[in-house]
């Protein structure tokens, strides 16, 4: 019985996920359990990506590494326990950035490994971010809230998807309070 609901219960996120995203590849685990969905990067945007990451690694790795080598042309052994060190900060993420940027830039130009999954939960996340719902409780007050709070006139009711808990008067000698009282003293 637990199998046949498990069963239905995968069914229907597959059929979920179909309709929701259509034309979408759906990747399924070992166990045939739904993981995520299939995404591709532009050319365009792995490119530009490419180029940029190959740029800013060049300049971390080849720059350290020629003042590297014309500092330790004329020092002792000593000195260079301080030099390499040094440019050794720069150096390693330099490799990094350009050993990215090189795979992308390679990912562009052939249009191999611009796939990845985003995993269900990834999903909701955006789901969540478009429809305004963010993932903690904490929200910003309106605009004009705003405003009527710095001007010191009296703010308008908040709404109801702007009220929070958090929302209940500040103690006295808040920031607020202070620039209103010294507003209000002749």
């Amino acid at each position: 019985m637990a199998e046949e609901q498990e069963r239905q219960s995968k069914e229907a996120l597959i059929a979920t996920l179909e309709r929701e995203h259509e034309g979408s590849v759906i990747k399924f685990d070992d166990l045939g359990n739904p993981v995520g969905l299939e995404e591709q990067t532009s050319q365009r945007e792995a490119l530009a990506m490419g180029a940029a990451f190959t740029l800013v690694g060049g300049v971390f790795v080849f720059l350290p590494l020629g003042m590297m080598l014309v500092f330790l042309r004329d020092f002792y052994l000593t000195e260079m326990l301080c030099i390499v060190p040094f440019f050794g900060i720069f150096l390693l993420p330099g490799g990094f950035l350009l050993t990215g940027g090189l795979k992308t830039l390679y990912s562009g130009i052939t249009g191999r490994g611009l796939a990845y999954v985003v995993t269900l939960e990834e999903l909701a996340e955006r789901e969540n971010e478009e429809r305004g719902v963010g993932s903690t409780d904490f929200s910003y007050i309106s605009r004009a809230a705003l405003l009527d709070q710095i001007h010191g006139s009296k703010a308008s009711e908040p709404t109801a998807s702007t009220a929070s808990p958090e929302d209940e008067p500040q103690p006295v000698g808040g920031f607020w309070d202070d620039i209103s009282e010294s507003a209000e003293r002749p």
